[in-house]
């Protein structure tokens, strides 16, 4: 799982610094080019945005019109700022930023709601009537109106930013109010004459609300009203951006490709956004960036600043394409949809290159629905696709997906050089050019070399106006791949210009062959080397005509993989034995190549080993169907350590072009291991100063440690093994006692599973003579390879000695499942290496609920946003699921058949999103879910899935998805020695100590009681340790321990709740007939039950839509008495439904009465007096019908009072008013003076009626001071934020009143539920 804080785009450690006034705002100055530099001033900063390393600069001073222009750059990102300066021409004037696309969606406003405007206006979704401008041209008179939340649109770090703001205009206000009421009721005089006069109890339950409103504040943002309309021409979009309902003072725009229009939000947030509209108007897209991170790496690729050209990106002239591929709504992060569509705006901008600075790890390189339209890019539409290769280094085989692991696809790995140390990092010392220490490295799994080439991986670039900067230092490989990116569009724009024919594969060997070698970095930190642009330039001119150049010689072994890696014990240890292999070579061509084209393909090759441990045959002849060739590899004559080698197929006839193809060679040697007792072979190795491991145990003294060095040890885990601890001390060699920072990373290559499932990354800061102690688990049997590394910036060379003690508490099962029925599971731990305390210690601390959707529907999308062609058209599939949270708490839901895979997996990932009841998103996530706190209440989650093959969709239309909550407090489960104990409940094992070889019967035992909640199926999760904490010097047990599930039983399970409504029949009679000897009467019980199917079928039937029907059956069963208590609550129920309750209020009022006049209450409060005897039945059943009739008398009276409550609203009182206002007030009084006879009015369930009393006595203190009990904390209620508003409204209070209206539309985007 990734880890949100890394944020996906491979960003890791960027240091950001603020430029004061460096960079002018102005790019009004005739245009100048790179060719105008002056050599010092390119010497002085050149550093800040390297360009020098690569040959960029020598490339722009021969050819300055090559920079560039004529190119189209594709930057897959977090979306770039259109308005930024360094963005807005390029040196020829023309436009820098061509479109702005927001392909995840998160940024899309549902505008089906389609209105007429009236005398120019239209009232908008969030209520407030919008003003048209007359000057617009509309082509009929139908708009569109939609609305959308600002912080859904806002990058996370901007809704900080803007929540402060916010918050303290808020206050302001709020202060104030506070202290005028101080003031009221500190100088407060009584007035008797004064009737309009509120007393000082009012004032200060005021006052007490105020202060109540101020603590409680919760800002939803700004909510933006939006419309969309047709001129004729084109669609066009409005945004609300300053909420004042005036849409003439708005920015009307169309497509951003169409005008290259933006708007600003505010002078507050200053960010800028375009639109896009799609489905005839159905969807309005704003785009805005989701992160600094999309713009500044298109100002590496092509910055321009006319005044300032040391500033300008690597290709200047390049023009961008902004596909915003990082989802606002889960901080940036990529999703499959949007990966995919931005391949359709690749096509349709006609794109040259595409730079895609994002990546995760994957289980299967190479592979997935992604890989497969990235693949179409290259192979058919002939795009150039540099990416990222990853900053999770520096252990090998880091390198991340897709742009380390894909072969159509260019991974480039992150250099940086002196001049870069002392411009951006200003180190007081630096060093020869290196890799950063935690750029990833190659190979893959299935042995691709995984970095293709080097690029310089830090630089200053412009970033978003909303960061309040005007250019910002990051570092990564996702500035490397930009820089690179930046280079090819150089070398583009002269083969364009002088029409020098080319290919991606053409451009990337040229790249490859002409790269400067890096004496300080290894092959699988920077492939072929440090790109050099003038050199591929020339190569790609001079090789344009020769054999093969078009085409992609692809190198393949027997069993799929991409190269060969021997990296587990049995393949590169102690054991290993020299092995053949098989490879396939063969020429991709292009699909739409001619079979006359295929038929006269030939190319002689002759095969070259860079090493002579790995031999192959001397040449190959390549036909259009390929060549089978061998090769043999030979590890024995290896040392300990990391190999690499390379097959290579040279064009005898040109050898000056450099390998055609590559096929990589990697060996990771393991140390030796030994036994204690081989003492001859012991003392040979320590002579000659060879790192081994005796009996899972090995310590090195490492000398001269310097910045950027990575010692690597690789060692086959022994059997038995579940943790180890590293121990480490570091010693300076010179200038003190400084500190060292130290990147310690192991790693295993675990089958089925990505790199990061497998390894343990830390940085550690080591204090000289202070050892520190990291422990990690492992897994038995298999190579780790362990990474330790001075930080490269971290300066200052040191000694290091460290010993590494692998632990071995291993049980026979890795997982304990306990079932329903078990007593208790048997585990047998062991332990194979050395002494350890065995400590059980079992806890469960979630629990997992299965759930089926509930609903499911496939259609197929919009042709304009996910079309390709008649051929090829995306289908989505969306699933709904329930959730009904109890109490608040956390949730994770997960989809075991799409989860956990993004690149590698079929159906591109998966989205999701849970929304309240009322229609509001609350959460949305991917397929690495964190947890969502939910409150109490009802959810749904919608899980989106797309395919552009639908019957794809159809085998998933009834996944069932995992939903994990935690428990309250863990749940702990008793280990016993026995199984007796463990049936029945005797001595707990407690702790023993195991020699080696020594094994221990353990009995986990299950729950005696499932945690409140749980049902029946439902899954209890937890883990188990075996050791005990503290026992070494490390964790002393595997860190997370070994996972133990329980399935709960029927036994166990929690009781649901009985008082569930559904659970209960609508309808209660009255009639103290129906009980006793009368209703076993057979004849009794028919009239009875055919009186009971009358009621139920009135009941079920709609007021409004059957209300002939409904007043027949009423004045039916009342015929034969018209007093029938049970038929007139079930008349007075069914008028005072909540739906259109409020059209019936007089009838509510006189059903209610009616009611009313059946209950005697003298009689009730006499039968609730005084205590039956307990044998006395008649009594006990008298008092029980007089129970019922009370709580009916209560729900009566309430009803009541409700209704002549509501007959006083504004909006009802607008279409039938009051008669006798007098009389009105006095029956209200009288009702709530009733019901206080019997409840408390001010009881959770009648609290409204009171609220209602306390405003018509102008007490709104008292209002406010018991809707606010009853509310906090509660799941949002649409009346009463409404009614808070209305209250802050009375009392003047317009800044609580314009928050409560925010927090109920926000809540509520679906109007009144």
């Amino acid at each position: 799982m990734r880890e949100r804080t890394a944020v996906a785009y491979w960003l890791l450690l960027s240091v950001s610094t603020l430029l004061f006034g460096i960079i002018e705002s102005g790019d009004a100055a005739e245009p100048t080019t790179s060719a105008t530099f002056k050599r010092e001033t390119a010497e002085m900063i050149y550093g800040l945005m390297p360009r020098q390393e690569t040959g960029a600069l020598e490339f722009l001073e021969r050819h300055p019109e090559y920079d560039g222009r004529g190119v189209v750059v594709a930057i897959f990102d977090t979306g770039v700022d259109p308005g930024v300066v360094g963005l807005q021409t390029t040196p020829g004037g023309r436009p820098k930023v061509i479109d702005i696309v927001d392909a995840t969606g998160s940024g899309d406003v549902n505008m089906s709601n389609v209105v007429t405007p009236d005398d120019g206006k239209v009232t908008g979704l969030s209520g407030r009537v919008l003003k048209l401008d007359p000057r617009w041209k509309l082509s009929d008179s139908e708009i569109r109106i939609g609305m959308k939340a600002g912080y859904e649109i806002f990058p996370h770090e901007l809704v900080d930013r803007v929540k402060k703001h916010r918050h303290q205009a808020f206050m302001q206000k709020q202060r104030k109010l506070e202290n005028e009421l101080r003031s009221q009721i500190e100088n407060f005089v009584n007035d008797d004459k004064d009737k309009s006069q509120v007393d000082k109890t009012e004032l200060e339950k005021r006052l007490a609300a105020l202060i109540a409103a101020g603590k409680s504040y919760k800002d939803p943002g700004p909510l933006y009203d939006c419309i969309v309309f047709h001129d004729g021409e084109h669609f066009r979009a409005v945004v609300d951006t300053d909420e004042d309902g005036d849409l003439a003072d708005e920015k009307s725009m169309t497509n951003y490709r169409v005008a290259r229009e933006y708007a600003q939000f505010d002078e507050v947030s200053l960010l800028n956004f375009g639109v896009n509209i799609y489905e005839g108007g159905k969807v309005l897209s704003i785009v805005a960036d989701a992160h600094p991170h999309g713009t500044h790496v298109a100002g590496i690729v092509a910055g321009y600043y006319p005044n300032q050209p040391e500033w300008n990106g690597v290709a200047p002239g390049a023009q961008i394409v902004s596909v915003k591929i990082g989802d606002t709504y889960i901080d940036g992060m990529e999703t499959g949809q949007a990966l995919i569509r931005g391949t359709k705006t690749v096509l349709e901008n006609n794109c040259d290159l595409v730079n895609m600075s994002f990546g995760e790890p994957t289980k299967a390189p190479d592979k997935g629905l992604i890989i497969r339209y990235f693949e179409e890019l290259v192979t058919k539409h002939g795009v150039i696709f540099c990416a990222s290769a990853g900053n999770s280094g520096p252990a090998l085989s880091t390198v991340g997906a897709p742009g380390g692991t894909s072969s159509s696809l260019i991974g480039i790995g992150a250099h940086v050089s002196p001049k870069m140390m002392e411009a951006q990092y200003a180190l007081r010392a630096t060093f020869s050019d290196r890799p950063y220490t935690w750029s990833s490295r190659g190979p893959t799994f299935d042995g691709d070399i995984g970095v293709d080439l080097f690029a310089p991986g830090g630089a200053f670039a412009p970033v978003p106006q909303w960061t309040l900067q005007k250019s910002m230092q990051m570092n990564g490989t996702s500035m490397a791949s930009p820089n690179c990116c930046g280079n090819f569009a150089l070398v583009l724009s002269g083969l364009k210009s002088e029409k020098v024919k080319y290919n991606p594969e053409s451009v990337r060997r040229a790249f490859e062959n002409t790269a400067r070698w890096i004496e300080d970095a290894s092959p699988w930190a920077q492939g072929a080397g440090l790109i050099q642009t003038p050199a591929a330039f020339d190569a790609l001119k001079r090789d344009v005509n020769r054999s093969a150049e078009p085409y992609r010689l692809e190198a393949t072994l027997s069993n799929g993989n991409r190269g060969v890696y021997l990296r587990e014990p049995h393949e590169a240890g102690d054991a290993a034995q020299p092995q053949e292999y098989r490879v396939v070579i063969k020429p991709l061509f292009h699909p739409d190549a001619t079979s006359q084209e295929k038929v006269d393909f030939r190319i002689r090759l002759e095969l070259q080993s860079t090493e002579d441990w790995v031999q192959a045959g001397p040449e190959a002849t390549l036909s259009s169907v390929g060549d089978l060739i061998s090769i043999f590899v030979d590890p024995t004559s290896l040392d300990a350590g990391a190999h690499y080698a390379e097959v290579q197929g040279i064009d005898p006839q040109h050898p000056e072009r450099g390998p055609l193809f590559r096929i990589p060679v990697t060996i990771l040697r393991t140390v030796p291991t030994i036994k204690d007792s081989d003492n001859e072979l012991r003392e040979e190795l320590e002579e000659d100063g060879i790192a081994h491991v005796v009996d899972g145990w090995m310590e090195e003294y490492i000398e001269n440690m310097t910045p950027g060095r990575i010692e690597r040890r690789f060692i086959a885990v022994p059997d038995g093994a579940t943790w180890a601890d590293l121990r480490l001390h570091m010693v300076p060699r010179r200038n003190g006692g400084r500190a060292r920072m130290f990147m310690v990373h192991a790693l295993q290559a675990i089958p089925g599973l990505t790199n990061r499932d497998g390894e343990k990354n830390n940085f550690v800061v080591l204090e000289p003579e202070t050892p520190k102690v990291v422990s990690f688990p492992v897994q038995p049997g298999r190579s780790m390879e362990l990474a330790i590394s001075q930080y490269w910036s971290s300066l200052g060379d040191c000694d290091l000695n460290y010993d590494l003690t692998f632990h071995g508490l291993t049980p026979d099962q890795r997982e304990v499942r306990l079932q329903p029925g078990d007593e208790a599971v048997r585990v047998e731990v062991a332990t194979p290496l050395q002494y350890e305390k065995l400590a059980p210690s079992a806890k469960l601390t979630r629990v997992r609920r299965l759930v089926k959707p509930t609903s499911s529907k496939i259609t197929q999308l919009a042709e304009d946003r996910d079309g390709f062609g008649e051929d090829r058209q995306f289908h989505l599939l969306e699933l709904s699921y329930p959730i009904d949270q109890k109490s608040g708490g956390s949730v994770t839901p997960s989809f075991a058949k799409t989860g956990d895979l993004l690149y590698d997996s079929e159906y591109g990932g998966h989205v999701w999103a849970i929304f309240e009841k009322n229609g509001r998103r609350v959460a949305t996530d991917d397929i690495w879910p964190d947890a969502v706190s939910l409150g109490k209440g009802s959810y749904t989650l919608k899980l989106w899935l797309r395919h552009d093959n639908r019957s794809k969709l159809e085998s998933l239309k009834s996944s069932v998805m995992s939903l994990d909550r935690s428990l309250g407090s863990p749940v702990s489960l008793s280990v016993y020695a026995t199984l007796i104990d463990a049936m029945q409940g005797g001595a707990k094992f407690s702790s023993k100590w195991l020699a080696p070889g020594q094994k221990q019967r353990l009995f986990v035992s299950n729950v005696s009681s499932a945690p409140p909640g749980t049902l029946a199926g439902d899954i209890l999760l937890g883990s188990i340790t075996y050791g005990e904490e503290g026992t070494h010097d490390g964790a002393g047990q595997l860190p997370g321990g070994f996972p133990v599930s329980v399935v709960v039983s029927t036994t166990h399970a929690a009781s649901a709740s009985s008082g569930s409504d559904s659970a209960k029949s609508s309808l209660q009679s009255f009639d103290d007939s129906q009980s006793g000897d009368a209703a076993k009467n057979p004849q009794a019980m028919l009239v009875r039950k055919l009186r009971e199917a009358r009621l139920e079928f009135i009941n079920s039937l709609s007021v409004d839509a059957d209300r002939k029907a409904f007043n027949r059956l009423i004045q039916e069963a009342l015929k034969k008495d018209k007093n029938d208590l049970t038929v007139l609550v079930v008349k007075l129920r069914k008028l005072d439904e909540e739906k259109s309750r409020k059209k019936r209020l007089s009838e509510v009022v006189e059903a209610a009465d009616a009611v009313l006049a059946q209950l005697d209450e003298g009689a009730i409060a006499l039968a609730l007096t005084g205590q039956a005897a307990a044998d006395d039945k008649a009594a006990a059943m008298g008092r029980k019908s007089a129970e019922k009739k009370k709580a009916l008398l209560i729900d009566t009276l309430y009803r009541k009072g409700r209704a002549l409550g509501y007959m006083e609203l504004p909006e009802v009182v607008a279409k039938q008013k009051i008669k006798d206002v007098k009389a009105h007030e006095k029956e209200f009084e009288a009702t709530y003076k009733a019901l206080s006879k019997w409840v408390a009015p001010t009881g959770s369930d009648y609290f409204l009626l009171h609220i209602r009393r306390a405003a018509r006595k102008q007490q709104l203190g008292e209002s406010l001071k018991w809707l606010n009990k009853y509310s906090s904390g509660a799941a949002p209620n649409y009346w009463y934020l409404e009614k808070r508003r209305k209250l802050y409204e009375a009392l003047g209070w317009d800044h609580l009143a314009e928050n409560a209206w925010q927090l109920r539309t926000s809540h509520f985007p679906n109007g009144k539920p």
